[in-house]
């Protein structure tokens, strides 16, 4: 069954109005100074540097204090002949850059193979079995990407075993800092800490060529566009450059695994946007990793021949739909489960079972945070282990969470907003206590209740034109710089269609002062109060949908109601 009926009404929070002297320094239209304001943008110099990314925004590599350390090792095993591990992560940013990295020292001439972990069996970070067999394989260089930062006894391991290791880490220390040949991690004094693991692939193999005098090649820019906009990094500076950029080449490529993807997905390469990666790549090679192997979307990456990258994207076309699927079922489930929770004023919600899949936990855990405004952590247990991810909100640190009880994890790491352990299914019981303990004291004053941004109150008649062009110039699209929502009062209902296999999807047409959009609305049942031919107020996203290589402009509803 579909999840729709059970969305929380969420507040309308309209953002403050922009003074007339940030309009003025601004010299644009209000409703487009507006949404600038919003995002911090108060001058021309601000603005320009927002909408017009360039190479400039790249900063010079070697600002890392690792940085030539790491360039001088990895050059040596390349001119030495040495046999270099990538050791990369499962999800699309680890992915894109272990083949970005691997590709790039293929490229320089270097003996390079590439380690992904497996989900279930191996979970993040580095583990003592792949560190050996790396260094069985005859590694004596590990360059590890999108991860290591929490790996300290497994570099300890990897160095008695007669291995150097570079890491290439955006996450942070929880505990001890591994004691690496060389770090290349947001933790130093880089102008700019929000890179994603793909960002940092990237700055290493910049710093190679630029040590090289030789022009970086746009495949490592596709591939770190992918992972940027795919780890939901903040899009401003260094991060909109790679993801501008990169996007520019993707609308180019001719990397058959990305045709191939993309020729599966009904998706022109012409008309990839900003949302192509969220929507459309991104998930797709996710799935690859939560319900097989991240090894078929490396595969996919990386294949050369034009009809074996058709066979993997078939393959990994019918992963994502059984992904679907099953997130569907899950998420149904753990709504049933989290009800209660929600009633007795849990401020976190703890859900475990055996019918929950490790590789969706994550997805479903998002979902529940999405629905109710608070953290949630969702637990597959296998007999007599346990594998958990959780999803948070900006005021509950989760992976600081996690470490304040790390004596009950096997293996636990993550973000502030996504983290993740195994324990022993005896030690759930004391877990879910703790860390619903914890969140009861720590979001004791926070709000629970679901709130919807709204940047500005607009009609239907000022979205075409040049404000749609803004608005994509606005793009891409992530943390930092969220889509721009707009509230528009008393629109009149033309016509209400159900879509999707059990009706979920609402696709509309809409009219106010004298212009009409069709819009669609996704997981959202009509509201019993709201008659299907009177008016509502609405609150949504413009955009531009693609279907069979035309265009069309419509919106995307994020929630209507009775209008007044």
């Amino acid at each position: 069954m579909a999840d729709n009926g059970a969305l929380p009404q969420p507040t309308w929070v309209i953002a403050p109005r922009a003074p007339d002297e940030v309009v003025d320094a601004l010299r644009l239209p209000r409703l487009w100074a507006q949404l600038l304001y919003n995002r911090g943008i108060e001058t021309r110099d601000m603005a320009w540097e927002l909408l017009h990314a360039s190479e400039d925004a790249l900063h010079d590599p070697f600002l890392f204090s690792e940085m030539d350390s790491a360039v001088d090792r990895t050059m040596a095993a390349v001119e030495g002949g040495e046999t270099i591990a990538v050791y990369g992560d499962f999800d699309t940013d680890g992915v894109t850059a272990s083949a970005l990295l691997y590709e790039s020292l293929l490229a320089l001439g270097g003996d390079a193979f590439v380690h992904l972990p497996h989900r279930v069996r191996d979970g993040h970070g580095l583990n003592g079995e792949a560190v050996t067999a790396m260094a069985e394989y005859g590694a004596s260089l590990v360059i590890t990407v999108d991860c290591g930062i929490t790996s300290a006894a497994e570099v300890r391991q990897a160095r008695e075993l007669g291995m150097d290791v570079i890491l290439t880490d955006h996450h942070a220390p929880i505990r001890e800092t591994p004691e690496a040949f060389a770090m290349v991690t947001p933790t130093d004094a880089y102008p700019f800490p929000f890179l994603t693991g793909a960002g940092l692939a990237f700055k290493l193999v910049q710093a190679i060529h630029r040590r090289l005098e030789t022009p970086v090649p746009g495949g490592a820019l596709e591939l770190a566009s992918l992972g940027t906009v795919a780890d939901m990094a903040p899009l401003l500076g260094e991060n909109r450059a790679i993801a501008t950029l990169g996007l520019e080449r993707l609308r180019e490529t001719e990397r058959p695994g990305l045709l191939a993807l993309l020729a599966s997905a009904g998706v022109a390469r012409e008309s990839l946007d900003h949302e192509s990666i969220p929507f459309v790549i991104a998930p797709r090679l996710n799935a690859a990793g939560r319900m097989e192997s991240a090894e078929l979307a490396f595969s996919l990456l990386t294949a050369e021949d034009p009809e074996e990258a058709q066979e993997l994207a078939t393959r990994i076309e019918a992963l994502n739909q059984e992904r679907r699927s099953l997130t569907q079922e899950l998420l149904d489930e753990g709504m049933r489960i989290a009800a209660p929770q929600v009633e007795a004023g849990e401020r976190l919600l703890f859900i475990a079972g055996e019918q929950f899949n490790p590789g969706v936990s994550g997805l479903v855990a998002g979902r529940l945070v999405e629905r109710f405004s608070r953290p949630a952590v969702v637990v597959a247990v296998d007999g007599d282990v346990a594998r958990a991810s959780g999803r948070s909100t900006t005021e509950f640190h989760l992976a600081r969470a996690l470490a304040e009880h790390s004596e009950r994890f096997l293996h636990f790491g993550g973000h502030p907003a996504a983290a993740g352990f195994v324990a022993r299914t005896e030690e759930l019981d004391g877990i879910g206590r703790s860390l619903q303990g914890l969140a009861r004291e720590r979001l004791r004053e926070a709000s629970l209740e679901p709130t919807l941004r709204v940047d500005a109150e607009a009609g239907f008649a000022e979205m075409p034109g040049q404000t749609m062009g803004f608005l994509r110039k606005l793009a891409p699209f992530g943390q930092e710089n969220p889509p721009p929502a707009f509230l528009t009062r008393s629109a009149s209902v033309v016509d209400v269609r159900r879509m999707g296999g059990e009706g979920q999807h609402l696709r509309l047409q809409l009219r106010q002062g004298g212009s009409t959009w069709e819009a669609v609305a996704f997981n959202r049942a009509w509201p019993e109060d709201v008659s299907e031919r009177g008016r509502i107020d609405v609150v949504y996203t413009p955009e531009v949908n693609v279907y069979n290589g035309r265009q069309r402009l419509q919106m995307r509803v994020l929630d209507l109601r009775a209008a007044g």
